[in-house]
């Protein structure tokens, strides 16, 4: 995957353990103090080598997940700090460099770990269940706090049906009207856009963007001007 998204000129971020829902990686013990240096070296050293082309598209490693539990330190703090110490190790023995570190946070944890030493920046979940002005008002707290937006990691997916949305699909000039107000905010650079049907599919490309070419959300954000950056 990663030597694809090279050959196209995409850059990707690799989630290094996610602590959400059905994982809980940090919170059941699966990912430690004692074993996270080891995991974050181990997978940095494999694609981060010298023979390994596709290197260059990683732009960046998150740390982080659903989990509303992952606040402020404690262990979660010392897992991730101890998975980024092995992976920078790794990428100066390999002689690399570049991929920012990222945090990815459940709904409203938005201002965990500002100012932690180990993180570059925040690509903090907004959520599917928070509207556009709920969103702008969180990233705006994140800002005032002083932390480095490297963009909303996770807003409302297009088509997802939740009671909290009121069990009405977001609709494709709800995702745009998302995208548009994080762009208007002008401290970030990033969305991560989502399509329920394609995220619930049974298998990949069985749905959505890449068996139909893209979907309605999608194709408004496509088409609206200046907001998609040229490479």
């Amino acid at each position: 995957v990663i030597s694809k998204a090279a050959g196209r000129g995409l850059r990707v971020g690799i989630v290094v353990a996610w602590d959400g829902p059905n994982q809980y990686a940090v919170e059941h013990g699966k990912l430690n103090a004692g074993n996270a240096y080891q995991y974050g070296n181990t997978i940095a050293s494999r694609w981060t080598r010298p023979d390994f082309g596709g290197r260059h598209a990683i732009d960046s490693w998150i740390m982080g997940g659903d989990t509303t539990d992952d606040c402020c330190g404690g262990e979660h703090g010392d897992v991730w700090a101890e998975v980024v110490r092995g992976i920078k190790d790794a990428q100066a023995a390999n002689g690399f460099s570049g991929p920012k570190i990222l945090l990815h946070t459940a709904p409203g944890q938005h201002l965990n770990y500002v100012g932690a030493s180990w993180l570059d920046a925040h690509a903090p979940q907004t959520g599917h269940c928070a509207d556009t002005g709920t969103a702008v008002q969180w990233m705006q707290e994140l800002k005032n706090a002083g932390a480095t937006i490297w963009g909303n990691g996770e807003a409302r997916y297009e088509g997802i049906t939740w009671s909290c949305n009121g069990n009405s699909p977001i609709s494709p000039q709800q995702v745009l009207e998302d995208v548009v107000a994080m762009k208007n905010l002008g401290t970030m650079g990033n969305f991560v856009y989502g399509f329920d049907p394609r995220w619930n599919a049974s298998s990949p490309g069985s749905v959505g963007l890449s068996a139909s070419g893209p979907s309605a959300g999608l194709q408004l954000i496509l088409d609206e001007p200046g907001l998609i950056r040229p490479r």
